[in-house]
């Protein structure tokens, strides 16, 4: 599958009083400690965009995001630029660093007590309607894909995978959830063990 614009989500169901403009000294800083793998390029302030895409941390080969998509606080990780890595592979990468940013949101001085990241559920999507739109056929040909996303992630038992939309307007997003209750550390580890 020639696919590289696609994209993740972590939500938090648990931040307290955080406001969007917060996030960019943080992302300022994250540039200056180097915190992101990869040249970063700016950051960019949207956050007056309604569910729009909040605020990004533009980097070379991928971006991220931090957001209120449909009314959740969450971190978005999406590839932008092609690769020779096949899509799971990709995949996981992209799992890992955006894990890893969430874990870093966290711990940062403004947010501690503040935000707690879900590692049970992660929004998977793919921003190219020409090469995976919103239909039946493209969610049997990323189902395999996605299984073994689960499987990097949590292992093989009680994993569910659910298309989050069916209009065909909409883009193609899946969305993948753990049985357990693993922790931001916990798939870490199984990552970084892989």
């Amino acid at each position: 599958m020639d696919m590289y614009r696609v994209g993740l989500r972590l939500s938090s169901e648990d931040f307290t009083g955080i406001e969007l403009p917060e996030i960019v000294p943080v992302f300022h800083r994250w540039i200056q400690r180097g915190v992101v793998e990869g040249p970063l390029v700016d950051v960019a302030d949207y956050h007056h965009v309604h569910h729009g895409p909040g605020i990004v941390l533009v980097a070379f080969d991928a971006n991220y995001a931090v957001n209120f998509c449909e009314g959740r606080f969450g971190l978005v990780w999406y590839r932008k630029r092609p690769s020779e890595v096949p899509l799971l592979d990709t995949l996981v990468a992209g799992a890992r660093k955006a894990i890893r940013l969430c874990a870093e949101l966290e711990g940062e001085p403004e947010f501690r007590e503040r935000l707690r990241f879900g590692a049970d559920k992660i929004s998977v999507f793919s921003n190219d309607r020409l090469l995976a739109p919103n239909t039946a056929s493209t969610e049997d040909k990323w189902r395999p894909i996605l299984q073994g996303l689960a499987r990097a992630l949590w292992g093989a038992s009680g994993v569910q995978l659910d298309r989050e939309r069916n209009d065909p307007r909409e883009r193609f997003s899946m969305a993948l959830r753990s049985a357990g209750n693993p922790t931001l550390k916990d798939v870490l580890a199984r990552l970084d063990g892989r």
